[in-house]
């Protein structure tokens, strides 16, 4: 809510900061329970900066070329995630886990400091009067944004739990053939190049797939298709919708 009332570059910022800030504690942790706490305010951080980013992407780019954009944002998923398992896996291996977690703090403090250079763009879509759960009622409503929200959380969790056993696997599946180096090396460039060719081919098919809808203006883009004024003339047609 507070992100409708202010600079969103503002928090995404504070975001990036949180979510350097809590890796770094990361590496710090003294046991389980602090280690789970840090990781927990990660997400915080993270899903600041997730949700509030792609609202400016969707302010400044038109509808023909929002998914490519898009896409070419999320790709730093699957791309951070190959560099993280590329450098973190050297770094584990010769330095110690902790490590891993230390060396992206700064760069990552860095980049948030980055985002306050942001040009805030006008908002195409902002309901003062509207309050989070008539919005969450609107859009609930939507059979593509449950399917959407449904297939999104299935994918996290697959993916999250891939990403956490795979080398692992590998390392007890391989014993004297791999280590935990060469075992992060090739998972992260297999999820570079898959994670790559995947998220610009869905930014591609999507702005492809939207170009055969017919667009609303954007006040009534998450609303429900109106019908035309019935014509003055004596046609004697129905209405249509658009």
């Amino acid at each position: 809510m507070r992100a409708d009332k202010t600079a969103r570059k503002g928090l995404i910022a504070f975001g990036v900061v949180i979510w350097s800030l809590a890796t770094v504690a990361s590496g710090l942790a003294p046991g389980f329970w602090s280690l789970l706490a840090a990781r927990i305010v990660c997400g915080v951080g993270e899903a600041s900066f997730v949700v509030l980013a792609p609202t400016i992407i969707d302010d400044v780019m038109p509808p023909e070329k929002k998914g490519k954009a898009l896409s070419l944002f999320f790709l730093a998923i699957p791309l951070g995630s190959a560099i993280g398992y590329l450098v973190g896996g050297y770094a584990a291996n010769r330095w110690g886990w902790r490590n891993a977690f230390l060396l992206v703090g700064g760069p990552g403090i860095v980049l948030a400091l980055a985002c306050l250079l942001i040009a805030e763009p006008a908002r195409k879509l902002l309901d003062a009067k509207a309050s989070v759960m008539s919005g969450l009622r609107e859009i609930g409503q939507v059979p593509l944004f449950r399917r959407a929200v449904f297939g999104y959380a299935a994918f996290t969790a697959a993916v999250g739990a891939f990403s956490f056993w795979a080398p692992k696997y590998l390392v007890e599946r391989f014993p004297g053939q791999l280590n935990v180096k060469t075992a992060n090396f090739w998972f992260g460039v297999v999820l570079l190049a898959a994670g790559t060719v995947g998220t610009l081919v869905g930014g591609w098919w999507a702005d492809r797939e939207i170009r055969k809808l017919a667009q609303p203006t954007p006040a009534h883009c998450m609303t429900r298709p109106r019908t035309r004024p019935r014509s003055t003339r004596s046609s004697g047609s129905a209405p249509s919708g658009w």
